[in-house]
């Protein structure tokens, strides 16, 4: 696994980022930035990614299911209308979650902290869904538990939609009570720059891990960074049309194969067990 402490490669190729495909266009995303405002001391766990994303989602379940005593969601009557079901029920979930790269892992009461949900496909439909979690897990809290066995609470201050661009537009905000209101969805095609390019930085904000010939990558080729990231677009597009990706794997694995690596300050790191405290 790579350090998530600035961990940085740089890939180099005469051929690197040519070409259009229009497909993107078919692949909604929903960018939005969430501000929280810490209402007690929260200390988050080395994996604060892993932490929130498993938050996030017993938060979900917790606030749209009606059928709790089922534990899984195959079988249940209501399993095709659920939102839950629809979101998490897939083996990649079509949405990522994380805290701002300055995030501090402690938090002291009235200390503002910001997270993104990036929303693909079917979840962007489902968005409003997702301010009703993060409102029921800021009463929860996250983190590690406290000696009392709590988690540290924080307050839902405001949403905002991200434009390709950058550009943000308020949907929700304490301040006036106001109901999260409609948010513009972009595609992906939306955020690609069609140009040439020669040189790719690639930094990792958060633990990465690939596999590439059912073992752990120690090393970072394009080709295997292309490999995963075309297995997980794939995925996506499927849940987002019920279609198939068509693209010519092939040719852009062999593509890639040819993209050398120019700089690499990557490095193999073993982090510190999971304990359940942290999930």
């Amino acid at each position: 696994m790579t350090n998530p402490n600035i961990i940085k490669v740089i890939y180099g190729s005469e051929n690197l980022g040519i070409g259009v495909i229009t497909v993107w266009q078919d692949l909604k995303i929903l960018d939005l930035e969430v501000t929280l405002v810490a209402e007690d001391e929260i200390r988050l766990p080395f994996f604060r990614e892993n932490a929130l994303r498993v938050g996030l989602g017993t938060s979900f379940r917790q606030t749209v299911c009606i059928n709790n005593k089922q534990e899984a969601c195959q079988g249940c009557v209501l399993e095709a209308l659920c939102a839950y079901s629809k979101i998490f029920a897939a083996s990649s979930y079509p949405y990522i979650s994380f805290f701002a790269p300055d995030t501090l892992a402690m938090l002291t009461p009235g200390t503002p902290f910001k997270l993104n949900l990036r929303l693909f496909g079917p979840a962007v439909a489902y968005y409003p869904y997702f301010y009703f979690s993060l409102e029921n897990l800021a009463g929860r809290g996250i983190g590690l538990r406290n000696s009392a066995g709590k988690r540290g609470r924080f307050i839902l201050k405001e949403i905002n939609a991200i434009a390709p661009d950058g550009q943000k537009t308020l949907i929700f905000t304490r301040e006036d009570d106001a109901r999260v209101q409609e948010a513009r969805a972009f595609t992906l095609a939306d955020y690609l720059e069609y140009r040439p390019v020669q040189f790719l930085q690639l930094k990792t904000l958060s633990p990465l891990r690939l596999k590439y010939q059912n073992h752990f990558a120690t090393s970072l080729e394009f080709h295997i960074l292309l490999r995963a990231a075309l297995r997980r677009i794939s995925h996506l597009y499927f849940l987002a049309t019920g279609e198939n990706l068509q693209l010519d794997y092939r040719g852009l694995v062999d593509a890639a194969i040819a993209v050398n690596q120019v700089e690499n300050n990557l490095r193999w790191f073993d982090p510190p067990p999971i304990c359940r405290t942290q999930s």
